[in-house]
Parts: structure tokens; sequence; C-alpha cells
């Protein structure tokens, strides 16, 4: 039972790690590169928070099949 709740913890922190690693290169090649300009603050957010799960998405659909 412990060794279940440790792999799970462990699962989760990888992929807290995952998520920052690639939060930390998008925000860097954006500034970068200029990246795409919303209209405001609020659509900006929307979209890179949008980007973010959707790379998860694809990430977890990819290494299941």
């Amino acid at each position: 039972m412990l060794d279940q709740i440790i792999k799970n913890c462990l699962d989760q922190m990888q992929e807290f790690v995952n998520g920052v690693i690639f939060l930390i290169s998008f925000l860097a090649l954006r500034r970068r590169t200029g990246g795409f300009h919303m209209k405001t603050f609020k659509a900006c957010y929307v979209a890179t928070i949008g980007t973010f799960i959707g790379v998860l998405l694809v990430k977890n659909i990819m290494y299941t099949k």
C-alpha cells in the first residue's frame, strides 16, 4: 500500500517537473521569437494555458498507445 502511494506521488512529481520544464522552454522561445500577440493579457493567459494543457494531453495520448 505504502509503495503504491509513493509511486503515485513520484509520478505526479514527474508530471510537475515536466510541466515546469515545458513552461520555461515555451516562455523562453516566445520571448526570443516575439510570439503571437493577443489584444489583452487575459486572452494571452488563456492561450498560454490552453497550449500547455493541449501539449500535456497530446503527450499522455502518445505515451499510452
